[in-house]
């Protein structure tokens, strides 16, 4: 009997040691930009642990860096209906409808999705105020960018944002000084900015 357990013991090792190893390689060639072995990787890995929502989520990231769009769009999607919550699955999501469709409606739906489990994502206050700003409501912008900055002083995505609204409502001098902010905190565009817009 105890020879039996400990085959049983070994067996489970194996199989445990094969699956974080299998893992890691996928994590090795996502880090390293082979996203199609990747893919191959995670996708080897689902078939035996399909409820691993890190290495869905992962997959999907895989399939976006490749341009397979719609399969990333599906393993976000399938991350959400597992796990609504996933601050970084509602992210890629809301980052989508913002840059690829211009659905802005949606892209706010996903950003608050972050915001109600975690309301100190300073990334997602500065896309949902880019989106507002897009949409026109740009009082609802400017108190995201406030609320993004005031969580992560160094968000220079926020600064440079506040100061683009900024310059849109002729308020040059607050402009300007976000745009320096963000300079003086390495963000080459906000440098650009500044050069253009304050000098």
């Amino acid at each position: 009997m105890k020879k039996y357990l400990n085959l049983v013991l070994i067996i489970v090792l194996m199989i445990s040691c094969g699956r974080d190893e299998g893992l890691m390689e996928a994590e090795n060639f996502y880090a390293a930009g082979e996203y199609e072995q990747a893919i191959e990787k995670y996708s080897e890995h689902l078939s035996m642990h399909p409820a691993n929502i890190m290495a869905l989520y992962n997959r999907g990231r895989a399939y976006e860096e490749t341009g397979q769009i719609e399969k990333a769009l599906a393993d976000f999607n399938a991350v959400i209906k597992r796990e609504p919550s996933h601050g970084a699955a509602n992210m890629s999501l809301a980052k989508h409808y913002y840059f690829r469709t211009k659905d802005y409606a949606k892209s706010v739906t996903y950003t608050n999705n972050i915001m109600e489990s975690n309301d100190t994502h300073s990334g997602a206050y500065t896309l949902r105020g880019k989106t507002y700003q897009k949409m026109g409501e740009l009082e609802k912008a400017r108190n995201d960018y406030d609320k993004a900055i005031s969580i992560d002083v160094e968000n220079t995505e926020a600064y440079v944002a506040r100061g683009s609204l900024m310059l849109h409502i002729r308020d040059k001098e607050r402009a300007c000084n976000d745009f320096l902010i963000a300079k003086n905190l390495g963000d080459e565009g906000a440098g650009e900015a500044y050069t253009k817009y304050c000098k």
